[in-house]
């Protein structure tokens, strides 16, 4: 799973060993809304003590369905989406990292418009039952006026959906994609990245695990960094008795650019030497 050996490392460099005094019991939640449930239940018989949530929508519904066992997330906007009142002082049994900003969704914009300088209209993909990924819609959709494009949004509910934005790049003119990480978009990312060369179209994606599988170029907060300084630091104070309401929401200091050139190749694209040397790194 994304992340996970990044918190197994961070925990076990503060003296927690797999097999020896932690168990990790992990979950892939990517289908409809009962299986989400399903597995939240099966967590809390399990009588955990700690669950780490990446993702708002599955925040919410974890903080939904206990109000006892300590939820460390790892979400978008925690306050505006009404995980919580204040990032100082998480109220409840919710606690961990922030990382939505307002102006990382138009640096996004930005990178996808210097990629593809000519487009007029640039999709994004939304799962709606996600309210921080809405979110980034709506400030997608501010920022999309001062680059001179528009938005065009495409709704995912299952997986079929994730097509209509290739079928729709000619017909609709979009010129570009951004990808939010999402379950659904991370467990199909293979499927994404296929479409994606197929139709010649550049997609930006907000997590390097797409880049990795073959994906055009990534641009979000360093995930990984996150699970191993911040993630697994609070799982440890909490199992050592602290209470997620003593603990204040982090926000994330490391952003990457990371650019896959063989991907560009195969797309046809030739990536402006400006943006290359910005990357923080480069695949070849």
């Amino acid at each position: 799973m994304p992340h996970s050996e990044a918190l197994s490392e961070g925990l076990r460099d503060l003296g927690w060993v797999l097999g020896e005094n932690l168990v990790i019991e992990y979950r892939q939640a990517d289908g409809p809304p009962e299986r989400l449930q399903a597995l939240l239940t099966d967590l809390l018989q399990l009588n955990v003590d700690v669950i780490v949530v990446v993702n708002t929508r599955l925040a919410t519904a974890a903080k939904r369905m206990t109000q006892t066992v300590p939820l460390v997330v790892s979400v978008g906007d925690p306050v505006r989406t009404g995980l919580v009142t204040s990032l100082a002082r998480p109220e409840g049994n919710l606690t961990g990292v922030a990382n939505q900003n307002p102006e990382l969704r138009r640096k996004a914009l930005q990178f996808m418009m210097e990629v593809v300088p000519s487009a007029t209209q640039v999709g994004f993909y939304v799962r709606p039952d996600n309210p921080a990924i809405t979110l980034s819609w709506q400030e997608l959709q501010a920022a999309a006026p001062t680059l001179g494009v528009k938005m065009r949004r495409f709704d995912v509910k299952e997986p079929a959906d994730l097509e209509r934005p290739f079928v729709s790049t000619a017909r609709e003119r979009v010129g570009g994609l951004i990808v939010p990480r999402e379950g659904i978009f991370v467990a199909h990312r293979r499927r994404l990245i296929e479409l994606a060369v197929k139709s010649r179209l550049p997609v930006l994606y907000t997590g390097r695990e797409f880049i990795e599988a073959g994906g055009l170029m990534s641009f979000a907060a360093d995930e990984n960094d996150l699970m191993r300084r911040v993630v697994a630091r609070y799982v440890d104070r909490i199992l050592k008795g602290a209470k997620p309401s003593d603990l204040p929401f982090e926000q994330p200091t490391k952003f990457e650019l990371v650019i896959n050139l063989k991907t560009a190749k195969a797309l046809g694209l030739r990536l402006p030497e400006s943006l290359l040397r910005r990357a923080d790194q480069v695949l070849e």
